[in-house]
């Protein structure tokens, strides 16, 4: 099983999260670590990403996060409606690029 490492970022998110959805992505994170390809991949140059889908709202989100070695590390929630334009931004912020 692969251990899991959280950004600031996530862990910000998490602490204003309802807790339905805290309880949904501890669900799905727990998947993740069984099987971290279990997620949609995002196509990325350097670095293997995917994205776990899941609602707030009437929004669609996707936690992102990336895995290396062991180890899944959760970089952060961007909203759906964006296309993944903020990916680089975020792995810049998390250390990653």
């Amino acid at each position: 099983m692969y251990g899991v490492e959280s950004s600031k970022l996530f862990i910000e998110y998490i602490d204003q999260a309802p807790l339905e959805i805290v309880n949904l992505l501890e669900a799905k994170i727990a998947l993740a670590r069984q099987k971290p390809g279990r997620f949609k991949r995002i196509r990325h140059p350097y670095h293997l990403l995917f994205a776990i889908k899941f609602g707030e709202g009437r929004k669609n989100k996707r936690l992102i996060y990336l895995v290396e070695e062991s180890s899944l590390h959760l970089l952060g929630v961007l909203d759906r409606d964006k296309e993944y334009n903020d990916l680089d931004k975020l792995l810049r912020v998390c250390g990653y690029k």
